[in-house]
């Protein structure tokens, strides 16, 4: 068998590859920068304010203060409960 590839299909090849490669970065970047709001983990998570904060005193889940308001990122909800991306 024997496969025959112009120029032009490895630069097109080359070029959807590396677009799709890129996009898939961006997505991931973005979904890293994904703030949960205190209320939102409380529904997300079924879980009480009170063991988000003995999470939060254990470093299991540390909130952030955005202003006056309680968040967590997105990828520390995923790494305690084990989502490994890629």
């Amino acid at each position: 068998m024997q496969f025959v590839v112009s120029g032009s299909d490895l630069l097109n090849f080359a070029d959807r590859f590396f677009s799709l490669a890129i996009a898939d970065f961006y997505k991931k970047k973005e979904d890293e920068d994904v703030l949960y709001s205190l209320e939102k983990i409380l529904e997300l998570l079924g879980a009480s304010r009170q063991t988000l904060w003995r999470w939060g005193h254990l470093g299991l889940l540390v909130p952030v203060k955005v202003g006056n308001k309680v968040m967590y990122y997105k990828r520390d909800v995923d790494n305690l409960f084990g989502k490994r991306e890629g």
